[in-house]
């Protein structure tokens, strides 16, 4: 399924909705993104986001933003494989 710029801006409108002021708790890596990392195009292995705050999320073409509160920017589109799953506290991510 390809991943086209009404939907990048549906879901990074969604987006803006719920997660500005927000905290990064945790990010987890599924399975299968081995061969983005070997092929350079995920280095969130690399970077500790965790306690960082999430400041601003709109699209620009297929990509959607994360602006956050140091500076650093988190880009993803779901066609490459990314998958944002918001929990709320006490929420257990399985």
């Amino acid at each position: 399924m390809a991943f086209e710029l009404p939907e990048a801006r549906y879901v990074a409108a969604q987006i803006a909705v719920e997660l500005p002021g927000k905290q990064i708790q945790r990010i987890r890596l599924e399975h299968g993104v081995d061969s983005l990392i070997r092929q350079g195009f995920l280095n969130l292995h690399q970077i500790d986001l965790e306690g960082r705050t999430i400041t601003q999320v709109y699209s620009n073409g297929k990509w959607i933003f994360l602006h956050l509160d140091d500076g650093l920017v988190i880009c993803f589109t779901l066609e490459t494989g990314g998958w944002m799953r918001l929990f709320t506290s006490g929420e257990a991510a399985n």
